[in-house]
C-alpha cells in the first residue's frame, strides 16, 4: 500500500520538465512540438533523426498527459523502487528509441506525428502490474483501492476518448496512440519474462553451487555405518594367516629361535607378516598365558 507522494524520484523529477517543455511551447506557438514530434518522413527523407529519441518532450494530446501524469507520479517512483532506481532509468532511452524506429517503419507513408510519452506509460503501467499486481493506493479521507483497478479504470477511459476522436479527427491519429499503447504492452510482456527467466536462472544457478550437507540424522548413521564396516575390516584382517606363516616348514621351538637369531641380527624391523603373526600365537598358545 501506498499514498501520494511528493516529487523526489527520478521518474518525478520528469513531470516539470515535460510541463515547462508544453508551457513554453504554448507561447511560441508549437514551435517546440514541429521540431521534436517523429514525423517518419521527415527522418526518411531528410535525415532528421533526432525526431527518433525527441518525440516523447512534444506537446501530446489531454488523455495522453493526463495518463503520463498518473504513471509517472504514482506508479513509475514504485516501479523504480522494484528496479532499483538506475535500472529503471536505463531502459528509458532504448525503449523510446526502439518505438521512435518502429514507428517510423511502420508509418513511413504517414503525415501523422508520433509525440507525448503514451507508449512508455503503457510500458510502466503493464510491468508494474505484472511485478505488484496486490498494491493498494490509499488517499486521504478515502478507502484504499487496488491499484490495478485503477490503472484499468484510466485506461478504459483513455480508450474510450480515443475511440471518440475517430469522428472527430480520422483514425490516423487513434491508430498511431493505439500502436503505441500496445508497443508499451508487448515491451513489458518481454521485460517481465526476460525478468523471470533471469531470476530463476540465478536462483539454479545459486541452489547448485551450495554443497550439499546431510542433516544430522543421516550423518550419525553414516557414521555408524563406517565404525561397523571399519570393525568387521579389522577382525578379518586380524584373523587372516599369512600365506608364509602355513609355508613354513619348521618345529616352532626351531621357528621360534630363527626368528629371535633374525631379531638380534637385523631387528624387528626386518620380520615378516608371517613371522610377526607367529610370534603373536606363539605368546597366545604358550602355557601360563
Amino acid at each position: 500500500m501506498f499514498g501520494i507522494r511528493t516529487i523526489g524520484t527520478h521518474s518525478q523529477k520528469i513531470i516539470p520538465l515535460v510541463f515547462l517543455l508544453i508551457v513554453i511551447d504554448i507561447f511560441l506557438g508549437g514551435i517546440i512540438s514541429s521540431a521534436l514530434e517523429l514525423v517518419p518522413g521527415l527522418v526518411i527523407n531528410k535525415s532528421e533523426y533526432w525526431r527518433l529519441i525527441s518525440f516523447p518532450f512534444a506537446t501530446t494530446s489531454a488523455e495522453g498527459l493526463v495518463l503520463f501524469l498518473f504513471t509517472f507520479y504514482l506508479v513509475a517512483p514504485r516501479l523504480e523502487k522494484i528496479l532499483k532506481g538506475g535500472v529503471f532509468l536505463s531502459l528509458l532511452p532504448p525503449l523510446i528509441f526502439l518505438q521512435g524506429v518502429i514507428h517510423t517503419l511502420l508509418f513511413w507513408n504517414s503525415s501523422s506525428a508520433l509525440s507525448g510519452l503514451e507508449g512508455i506509460s503503457f510500458f510502466v503501467l503493464t510491468l508494474f502490474v505484472y511485478m505488484n499486481p496486490s498494491t493498494h493506493l490509499k488517499v486521504r479521507f478515502a478507502p484504499s483501492l487496488r491499484l490495478v483497478f485503477i490503472i484499468t479504470a484510466l485506461i478504459a477511459l483513455w480508450g474510450s476518448i480515443k475511440f471518440y476522436y475517430i469522428y472527430d479527427t480520422g483514425s490516423d491519429a487513434v491508430l498511431i496512440s493505439s500502436a503505441s499503447a500496445l508497443f508499451g504492452i508487448l515491451t513489458a510482456s518481454l521485460c517481465y519474462l526476460q525478468i523471470r527467466f533471469l531470476k530463476s536462472f540465478l536462483k539454479s544457478e545459486e541452489k547448485n553451487s551450495e554443497p550439499d550437507i546431510p542433516n544430522p540424522e543421516e550423518l550419525r548413521m553414516a557414521m555408524i555405518s563406517a565404525e561397523k564396516s571399519y570393525r568387521a575390516n579389522s577382525r578379518k584382517h586380524d584373523s587372516e594367516i599369512p600365506e608364509e606363516y602355513e609355508n613354513f616348514d619348521m618345529e616352532p621351538e626351531e621357528r621360534l629361535d630363527y626368528i629371535l637369531d633374525k631379531i638380534l641380527d637385523s631387528g624387528q624391523e626386518s620380520l615378516t607378516p608371517g613371522e610377526l603373526f607367529f610370534l603373536k600365537n606363539y605368546s597366545n598358545e604358550k602355557p601360563g598365558r
